[in-house]
C-alpha cells in the first residue's frame, strides 16, 4: 500500500472514530438528562403540586365521561321537594308533621328504607306548643288548643314517633373545622366497625376525621335507625368525585347517609374494615365486599348525569296521593330537595350543579349494583413503575432513534398508556391515573429533544468553525500561489483585505448602504478580498514581472486576469455543486472581475458605469489603487499618503465611487496605520 493510500485510510479511520466518539458523548448526555427528567417527574408524582392535581382530576373526569355500559333499572327513588312542591305547599321550612307524613306515606307504599337529607337540629317553631309559647312570651296572649292530642302539639315528637321502629336514616353535618364551639361526637345509634389489618401496621386507617357533629334533635336521633353524615367531600378543584362511606368523630364511626341507608335496608349495624399501611382496602357488610380508595371513600361512577338516573317523585304528588305502591315498593327512598334556593348543589365531573340528594342516591345505587370504581392503595406503586418505564423508554428513543421516529413512538406510547388505563377503568372499574406516565413521556420527549438538538447545534457550530478555518487556509494557499508569481507585491493582499473592511464598516453606518453591508457581508468581503488578483496566475511571467512599461498587447493580456479569475471561481463553484447564492463566492467573483471598472465607465473588462459596478468591486478598486500608489514597485518608487490621497481625490466621480472616496477621507488614518503595520520589507513607510 502506498503512502498516500495509507494516509487516506488513516484519515477515514480517524473520521469514523471521531464520529463514534461524538455519538457516544451525545448519547451519554441524553441518558443523564433522561435520568434527571425521570426522577423529577417521579418526585412530582409522589408530591404533586396543585396544578398537577388539577391535571389528574381533568384526566379522571375525561375517563368518567367515556364510561360505557347499559345500566339496569334502579332500586333507588328520590322524593324531591322541588320548586313545584314549594309553590303548592308553601315556603321552606315545612312543618315537621308534613315531613312525617311524607315518611309515613313512603313506608305505607313499601319503601325498604328511607333516608331524609334534611338537618333537623333546631325545634320546629311551627309546633302548636311553640306557637302558644311564642304568643304568650311576645304578645302576652294565652292560646288554648283545648282537647288537641299531646302528640299533635309537638311536631318534633310527632316526627320522632313516625320514624321510630322504621328503617329511617336522618342526615347530620360533620364539622371538619376546629372551632371553640362544642359539638357532640356522635348522634344516635353507634355503628360497630371491626378493623382487619392485612399486615403489621401502626396507628389506624386514614379515615376522614371530624371535630364533632351537628346532630338532629335528641328525640329524632334516638328514633332513627342511623344518623348518617350528609357531607360532600369535594376535591381541591371543588368537584365531587367520591362519597364518604365512613368517617370518624372522636372514637366514633359515622356512616355516610347513603351507606347508612343501605345498612338500614339490610338491617346491619356492623362493618368490617380491611386496611394496610397503604390505606383502606375494602369494607365488608355481611358477604358484600366494597372496595374503596385509601380513605374509605367510594369513587362515584358517573355513567349518566345523576338526575337522569333516578325516578324523581315530586313531594306534592306523594302528599296528595298520586303515587302508586309499585313506584316505591322494595325501593330505597331518599327525601331531599333539588330547589335552587336551598343551596344544596355540587359540581361533579359531568354536571356544574348536581343536587346533593342525587349524589346520595347515586352512591346507594352504585352500592346496590356493585358498580364499583376502585382506586386501590397500590395504585401509587403502579404509577411509580409507569413513570420509571416511561422515562426509560423516552430516554432510549431520544438517545438512539431518529428525532422524528422517537417523537412518533413517544406519542404512540402515550396514546397506548392512556387507552390501557382507560380500558382498565372501563372494564374492571380500577382507576389508576395515567397522567404521571403521560407527562413523563411527552415532557421528557420535549426536553430530551431540546438537549439533543442543543448537542447537535454545538457540533454543527464546531464543524462550521473548522470549515471556516479550512476555507481560510485554502484561500491563503491560493493567494500564496498568486504571490509566488509576483513576489514584488509583498503584503498587498493583506493590506487591501483590511482596507476593504475599513471602508465597508464605515459605509454600513450610512442608511444608504445599511442593508447591503451587514456584519455577515463585511466578513464575506474581508475573506473574498484576497482573491481579487487570483487570475494573475494565468498571466505569463514575462508580462507579470516586466520591470518596464507594458506594450499595448501585453497590457491586454494583463487585463485578462480579471476574466480569468472570475472564470476560475465560477468553475470552482460549479464543480463544488453549490446551488445557493453564497455571499462569499458572489463577492469573490465580483471583486475578481470588476475591481478594475471605473465609475465613469472607462474601466475594464465590461465597461460598467456607476452603480452598475458591484459595491464590493467599488471598494476593492479604491483599496487596490491606494496600495499600489503607496507600495514600492520595480517600475516606480513608493508615494507618500498625501500624494496617494491627492490622486484618489482627483479620481472622485471618474475613477472611484464618490461615496467610497468620502469613506476613505473619513478613515484615512486607519489606512495609514494598516500601511505601517503591514509594510513590505523594502518599503519606505509613507509618513506625512
Amino acid at each position: 500500500m502506498g503512502t498516500g493510500t495509507g494516509n487516506f485510510f488513516k484519515w477515514m479511520t480517524a473520521g469514523v472514530s471521531a464520529k463514534k466518539k461524538r455519538g457516544g458523548f451525545k448519547q451519554r448526555r441524553i441518558v443523564i438528562a433522561g435520568g434527571v427528567v425521570t426522577l423529577f417527574f417521579l418526585y412530582l408524582m409522589l408530591y404533586p403540586p396543585s396544578a398537577l392535581r388539577t391535571l389528574e382530576y381533568a384526566g379522571y373526569d375525561e375517563m368518567v365521561r367515556l364510561l360505557g355500559g347499559t345500566l339496569p333499572p334502579t332500586n333507588v327513588v328520590v322524593v324531591d321537594v322541588d320548586e313545584r312542591s314549594l309553590a303548592r305547599m308553601g315556603q321552606w321550612p315545612w312543618p315537621r308533621y308534613r315531613i312525617a307524613e311524607m315518611i309515613q306515606k313512603c313506608a305505607d307504599l313499601g319503601a325498604y328504607s328511607i333516608a331524609v337529607d334534611f338537618l333537623f337540629s333546631e325545634p320546629d317553631r311551627l309546633s302548636l306548643d311553640k306557637v302558644s309559647e311564642l304568643y304568650r312570651s311576645e304578645l302576652g296572649i294565652s292560646v288554648d288548643f283545648g282537647d288537641t292530642p299531646v302528640g299533635i302539639l309537638d311536631n318534633d315528637r310527632y316526627l320522632a314517633d313516625t320514624i321510630s321502629g322504621r328503617h329511617v336514616v336522618l342526615g347530620s353535618d360533620m364539622v371538619f373545622t376546629e372551632t371553640r364551639e362544642h359539638y357532640p361526637e356522635n348522634c344516635g345509634k353507634n355503628l360497630n366497625v371491626a378493623l382487619l389489618s392485612s399486615s403489621e401496621t401502626v396507628g389506624g386507617p386514614q379515615i376522614p376525621q371530624g371535630y364533632g357533629m351537628v346532630c338532629p334533635l335528641p328525640e329524632l336521633s334516638e328514633a332513627a335507625y342511623f344518623v348518617g353524615a350528609a357531607n360532600a367531600l369535594p376535591d381541591q378543584d371543588g368537584k365531587v368525585r367520591r362519597a364518604p362511606l365512613l368517617l370518624r368523630s372522636g372514637d366514633n364511626w359515622i356512616p355516610g347517609i347513603a351507606f347508612a341507608a343501605i345498612l338500614a335496608a339490610w338491617e346491619m349495624d356492623q362493618v368490617i374494615l380491611q386496611w394496610s399501611e397503604a390505606g383502606v382496602l375494602e369494607l365488608r357488610v355481611g358477604r358484600t365486599v366494597i372496595p374503596t380508595d385509601y380513605q374509605g371513600n367510594l369513587l362515584l361512577p358517573f355513567r349518566v348525569e345523576p338526575p337522569d338516573r333516578f325516578n324523581h317523585i315530586s313531594a306534592v304528588d306523594l302528599l296528595e296521593g298520586r303515587i302508586e305502591s309499585g313506584d316505591l315498593k322494595g325501593k330505597l327512598v331518599f327525601i331531599g330537595s333539588s330547589a335552587s334556593g336551598l343551596n344544596d348543589m355540587h359540581a361533579t365531573p359531568n354536571m356544574r350543579a348536581c343536587p346533593g340528594i342525587d349524589l346520595h342516591a347515586m352512591t346507594a345505587d352504585a352500592l346496590l349494583r356493585r358498580d364499583f370504581v376502585v382506586e386501590p392503595g397500590w395504585s401509587k406503586g403502579i404509577q411509580v413503575i409507569t413513570v420509571l418505564l416511561s422515562g426509560l423508554l423516552v430516554t432510549i428513543l431520544m438517545a438512539w432513534a431518529p428525532v422524528t421516529l422517537g417523537a412518533l413512538m413517544t406519542g404512540g406510547a402515550a396514546a397506548m398508556l392512556a387507552f390501557g388505563f382507560w380500558y382498565l377503568f372501563n372494564r374492571w372499574g380500577i382507576y389508576c391515573s395515567p397522567v404521571p406516565g403521560i407527562n413523563t413521556l411527552l415532557a421528557g420527549c420535549t426536553l430530551l429533544t431540546l438537549v439533543r438538538l442543543r448537542s447537535e447545534e454545538r457540533y454543527i457550530l464546531e464543524q462550521t468553525r473548522r470549515l471556516a478555518i479550512s476555507q481560510d487556509c485554502a484561500l491563503l494557499g491560493l493567494v500564496s500561489i498568486a504571490e509566488t508569481r509576483d513576489p514584488e507585491t509583498g503584503k498587498h493582499i493583506v493590506r487591501t483585505q483590511h482596507f476593504v473592511r475599513i471602508l465597508a464598516e464605515y459605509l454600513s453606518r450610512l442608511p444608504r448602504f445599511r442593508n447591503q453591508l451587514k456584519e455577515d457581508d463585511i466578513d464575506a468581503l474581508f475573506k473574498s478580498a484576497p482573491l481579487h488578483d487570483a487570475g494573475k496566475v494565468g498571466v505569463p511571467d514575462n508580462i507579470l514581472l516586466k520591470p518596464g512599461k507594458l506594450s499595448e498587447e501585453e497590457y491586454e493580456k494583463m487585463k485578462s486576469h480579471t476574466i480569468r479569475g472570475y472564470e476560475v471561481l465560477k468553475q470552482s463553484e460549479e464543480m463544488s455543486g453549490v446551488t445557493q447564492d453564497m455571499s462569499f463566492l458572489r463577492y469573490a467573483k465580483e471583486v475578481s472581475r470588476s475591481h478594475h471598472e471605473r465609475w465613469d465607465g472607462t474601466g475594464y473588462p465590461d465597461g460598467l458605469k456607476g452603480e452598475e459596478i458591484p459595491l464590493s468591486a467599488r471598494l476593492m478598486a479604491l483599496a487596490d489603487v491606494y496600495d499600489a500608489l503607496r507600495a514600492k514597485r520595480s517600475y516606480k518608487p513608493p508615494m507618500s499618503h498625501a500624494e496617494a490621497r491627492k490622486i484618489i481625490c482627483e479620481g472622485d466621480g471618474s475613477h472611484f465611487d464618490p461615496a467610497v472616496v468620502d469613506a476613505f477621507l473619513h478613515t484615512e488614518k486607519a489606512f495609514q496605520a494598516i500601511m505601517n503595520r503591514y509594510a513590505d520589507t523594502e518599503e519606505i513607510p509613507g509618513h506625512d
